[in-house]
């Protein structure tokens, strides 16, 4: 039983967009992770950009909580992006 599949084990389109959709959840959960890794990794970053600005006065908790968007982002979009890996595993299984 070769050959074509049948149309019931065919991809609908529905089926396409959405794990088109999970590819670019996957791809927005790493860039934000790696957004937020980079932001913690040098805590001094606003007052390296030389501008003058310093307003944790070389502390870094201004940088903690701007990392804290991307890092909270990459969560929001995982939990997201399992929703939609749960709900096209049951729609193969129908």
């Amino acid at each position: 039983m070769t050959g074509t599949p049948t149309r019931a084990a065919r991809p609908t389109r529905a089926t396409r967009r959405r794990s088109w959709r999970l590819y670019v959840e996957v791809a927005l959960i790493v860039a934000f992770a790696l957004a937020a890794v980079l932001l913690l990794w040098r805590p001094d970053w606003i007052e390296a950009m030389g501008t003058g600005f310093d307003p944790d006065h070389g502390t870094g908790s201004v940088e903690r909580l701007v990392a804290l968007v991307p890092g909270v982002a990459a969560v929001l979009v995982s939990l997201v992006a399992r929703r939609e890996s749960i709900r096209m595993g049951a729609a193969r299984a129908d």
